[in-house]
């Protein structure tokens, strides 16, 4: 609804487009990261069995909650620009790609094959979706902010693998500092302001 307004009243869509894509993106980004580097504590406190083999699968499959969540964002946008014959295009090759993939990584890895092949997929409809709204809204990506988003990416994989590999607790205790870590690393890279979230009310 926010960006069929934008784009019914003419206004410009960039700032509230960098502000979701930003929120969403840590969102996608935390899940993921915080999954991978802890499926076998989440696993463990879900099931009894077969924890280890689930684990695999899932820190696997978890990265694709990246790739998925950023669809929310720029599909949304796309869809609310009547862009609905391009989306279309993107889901049949996202379809293609899924089952060639499943085809050809499933029988070799199993459930692990499966997790690959929805990484790759998501990538390419994200990636695909990324390209069509910087060629429809003429964007350009600003070096300032790509700087601090690839530095916010690496200063939390440092965080999260330094957290895991020293700390002298087990469990859940380093999943939380883990958590607080990468939060604070949100606002020391100053990657989200308090007036662009009350922007997105409106």
């Amino acid at each position: 609804p926010l960006f069929s307004r934008l784009i019914s009243q003419q206004e410009n869509i960039k700032k509230i487009l960098k502000t979701a894509f930003t929120l969403i993106f840590i969102y996608g980004f935390l899940l993921a990261a915080v999954s991978y580097y802890y499926s076998f504590e989440i696993m463990n406190a879900l099931y009894n069995k077969h924890i280890d083999s689930s684990s695999q699968v899932y820190k696997y499959l978890m990265i694709s909650i990246l790739p998925l969540s950023l669809t929310y964002v720029f599909g949304s946008l796309l869809t609310a620009n009547g862009n609905l014959k391009q989306l279309n295009f993107i889901a049949l090759g996202a379809v293609c790609i899924n089952i060639t993939c499943n085809l050809l990584l499933i029988p070799h890895w199993q459930a692990v094959g499966s997790a690959f092949s929805s990484i790759l997929t998501q990538t390419f409809i994200v990636m695909c979706e990324i390209i069509m709204t910087i060629k429809v809204f003429d964007l350009h990506i600003s070096l300032n902010t790509a700087i601090r988003m690839i530095g916010y990416i690496i200063s939390c994989l440092v965080a999260l693998f330094s957290i895991r590999r020293f700390s002298p607790w087990n469990g859940w205790i380093p999943l939380c500092c883990s958590i607080a870590a990468c939060l604070l690393l949100v606002f020391v890279w100053r990657l989200i302001r308090w007036r662009d979230i009350r922007a997105l009310r409106f």
